[in-house]
């Protein structure tokens, strides 16, 4: 390693993004609610390092959402639906037994990511005469993360006229999902 590419112990504290000079901004840990110190720091496949690399900008490996061990069948990701993000250990050979939680949400997230994965769509549509021309929408609960290309394909169809309640329903069952794609603030007419 070059003496200026001391390394630096990041402790959970991994910056997501740079500033042209290098410096990172202030990132909250995702194991504890406490703000960590300003980095200088950039990324390389390495790690985190002091300095410049040589190597193109990468995201760390260990921060994947989802790895799998070889023929062993475990699968390894991080829970998303608390702040805590718990690494997971999910035995695909073991009716997806799960390990590494840090409550009975992360064991259910753990086993619906690698079975059937879905998300919440979150998104805008045009709206005319309304104080705004977008409108931001959602839906009504997660469908399934295959159809996300698709349901976006269809909240760009849609066309509204202010004013907007929020809480509307702008899609009933969405693609068959059994989810509804609603408003999520309100939009009035805009004045003449």
């Amino acid at each position: 390693m070059n003496q200026n590419m001391e390394s630096v112990s990041a402790g959970g504290h991994v910056p997501t993004a740079e500033t042209p000079t290098g410096r990172s901004d202030i990132k909250s840990c995702a194991r504890s609610s406490a703000t960590s110190a300003q980095f200088d720091v950039g990324f390389c496949q390495k790690g985190i390092q002091r300095g410049k690399c040589a190597e193109p900008a990468q995201p760390v490996e260990a921060l994947s959402s989802l790895k799998q061990d070889g023929a062993t069948g475990l699968r390894h990701l991080v829970c998303i639906v608390c702040p805590r993000g718990c690494r997971l250990t999910v035995d695909e050979t073991q009716d997806y037994k799960v390990t590494g939680n840090g409550c009975p949400r992360g064991a259910e997230y753990g086993r619906t990511e690698l079975q059937n994965p879905t998300r919440t769509l979150t998104t805008t549509v045009c709206v005319a005469g309304g104080l705004h021309r977008r409108l931001p929408v959602r839906t009504s609960k997660a469908i399934p993360k295959s159809l996300l290309p698709a349901a976006m394909a269809e909240a760009a169809k849609v066309r509204l006229t202010a004013p907007v309640a929020a809480g509307q329903v702008l899609i009933h069952d969405l693609l068959g999902t059994g989810a509804d794609l609603v408003a999520t603030r309100a939009l009035p007419k805009a004045e003449p």
